[in-house]
This record gives C-alpha cells, structure tokens and sequence, in this order.
C-alpha cells in the first residue's frame, strides 16, 4: 500500500467506532446532539503514544499507510475490547435522568392546553427554552397550583415554571431563581376596590395564589376555586361579585366574553402582599440548578427569546 492510498479503520461497534493512528487508539462515540471524539485506550491500558499526531491522522476518519503498525487479527481483538470500553465510558451519558418541570395545565394565557390538544403557552414555552438552553431533556408535569410549592420542596419535581410570586412563606420551602419579571394583582368587580373598612363583596380567588391568601388573611368572603378557568366558567352563576387575579392570567379572563357580558371594570392592585418578583421555583438540594437557570434566564432575555415568547402570549412587555 502506498501512502497516496487511504484506508478507512473506522469499525462500528453499535455506539461508535475504533481506529488506530501512529500508535494512538480513538474510539468515536454517537452522542447526541453531536459526536464525541474520546482517546481511551490510555484508559483502558492499550495506548502506545508514539507523537503527537493523533488528530491529524483521524480527520475524515482516513489514515495512512504510516498509521497501520498493527495485523487484523490483533486490530479485531482491540476493536473489541475498545468498544466495550466505549460503551461503558458512555454509559454516564445515555443514563441521565431527564429534568422534572412542573407547569400548571389551566391558567391561560401562561400555562394551558389548547384546541390541538397541546401543552403551551408563556410559561411551557419558557420551560422549553430554558431545557434547550441547559442542553437537558425535560419531562413536564402538570400541578395543580396549590400544589406546586410542597411537590418542588419534596422534590416530586426539580423545578416549577409557574407564575409564583417570591415570599418569606415560599422562600422557607424552596429556592428561588432571579426575577422572571415583576406583577400586580388585578380587582375585577363592578364595585370599586374596597378599602380597610369598606364592606367587601364575595371575591372569587384561586387555591394557592397570593390573592387566596391576601382574601384569608383581610378576613373577606371569598369563592374558592381550582384553577382560573374554574373562575371563569362560574362568572355566570353569580356566586361572587369580584374577583382578584394574578395580572398575567386576567389578561385572559377580561377579554373573554363571559367577563365582557358582567359589565365588570378592572383595576391593578399595587399592595405589597399582592405585587412583586415573579420566579422560578427550585428544589432546595439543587442549588447548582438554580444558578444554571440563572444563567439561562440572562441568556434568553440577551438573545430576545424571552421577549418573543411574551409577544406571542401577552398583549403586554413583563418585565
């Protein structure tokens, strides 16, 4: 064989392939999303470094005649044997476990799922880009929102993109990313927002919001439900005469129809039990999760992403 002649020592063992070059063995790994290049015959205890040639010699996986110092019988064995040693460096890869997100399936415009069936809205889509930014496979799942601190505290999930504003009692239980962005509450009723003494109507709130708690805590009348799509398809029934909202999901409720027939007006409320930092919500044993999210977060507020994601779902900028 001349050196103008090229042969391909590129063998697939199932996950990859082995060759050799100028004594050194390279053993090609398929890893999604691209292909690891790993010397492990030192590793293993086969490695004969002769230069330090390596990565001329397996471009375009061909090498030369000065390549080849080995017979194919002895090439097979070490094929072999460098493919199972490849196979468990790999194994590290292929195991990890996907990250757990929790969303929360009935609160449009953040979190619902549509006419197709689809899970979406701004924050599964954030989540999304978050995974992709983190180079993490994600599974989701859906909470009820009353039950999105205790499952991230517990570690039911890893984290939780769900509109939470950041309080004493939630900082207790979980960790909290840097601001999302920052909200209000939002009055809807025909009558005016009550002050300290003024009597209060029956106010319809969500389980587990801020609002629930603000209503429980002033000592007013209130309508409990599940979830914001609860509310608004008990608007009709008259139960309530108010209600008090997260200023993201109101969006949705006021330009429903069932809302518009009521003659309600809206309001924003800027009391400070009920406004503040939006985050998200991290198991307090993954600190290092919180501070890569962090770093996801300014990656997708730098590139627009976030912006993006916000213009398709909000006829508002949250910032």
């Amino acid at each position: 064989m001349d050196d103008a002649t090229h042969e391909n020592l590129i063998g697939f063992l199932g996950i990859g392939g082995v060759g050799v070059c100028d004594g050194h063995w390279a053993v090609i790994v398929a890893v999604p999303p691209g292909v690891i290049v790993a010397q492990v015959g030192m590793m293993c205890g086969f490695s004969k470094y002769k230069n330090d040639n390596f990565f001329g010699c397996i471009k375009e996986f061909k090498f030369t005649k000065k390549c080849i110092n080995m017979n194919k019988k002895k090439m097979m064995i070490y094929a072999y044997l460098l493919g199972l040693c490849a196979f468990f460096l790999a194994l590290p890869v292929f195991a990890a476990k996907p990250l757990q997100v929790a969303v929360v399936g009935s609160a449009p415009p953040m979190s619902y799922v549509n006419e197709q069936g689809r899970l979406t809205g701004f924050n599964v889509e954030l989540a999304h880009a978050l995974c992709r930014v983190l180079e993490e496979r994600c599974e989701f799942k859906l909470l009820e929102l009353r039950d999105v601190i205790e499952s991230v505290a517990t570690r039911q999930v890893d984290f939780a993109v769900v509109s939470l504003l950041i309080t004493p009692e939630r900082q207790a239980k979980v960790l909290f990313t840097k601001p999302l962005y920052r909200s209000m509450s939002v009055w809807l009723s025909s009558a005016p927002y009550p002050s300290n003494q003024a009597a209060t109507p029956i106010v319809a709130v969500v389980q587990g919001t801020a609002q629930h708690r603000y209503a429980t805590d002033r000592g007013w009348t209130s309508k409990v439900v599940g979830a914001h799509t609860e509310l608004l398809a008990a608007i009709p029934s008259g139960q309530f005469q108010a209600a008090l909202l997260p200023m993201a999901t109101s969006a949705h409720v006021i330009k429903d129809p069932r809302f518009t027939a009521t003659g309600w007006r809206y309001e924003l409320v800027n009391e400070p039990a009920l406004s503040g930092d939006v985050a998200i919500s991290v198991n307090p044993q993954l600190p290092q999760l919180r501070e890569r999210l962090n770093d996801a977060i300014d990656k997708l507020k730098r590139d627009g992403r976030f912006d993006k994601i916000n213009t398709e779902f909000l006829p508002f900028k949250l910032q």
